[in-house]
């Protein structure tokens, strides 16, 4: 029967471990790759 409900069973949920460090924000670097923005300058009147 179907009705929407959604199930979850961790038992059968596979997961990966990946390895991380925290580093310091001085010790980052910059990468390449830069995310466009655009900035909305109409006003919308109700």
């Amino acid at each position: 029967m179907r009705n929407g409900q959604s199930w979850f069973d961790p038992k059968r949920v596979k997961i990966r471990s990946y390895p991380v460090a925290v580093e310091r924000g001085d010790e980052l670097q910059k990468g390449p790759y830069v995310a466009e923005t655009f900035r909305c300058m109409s006003k919308t009147v109700m």
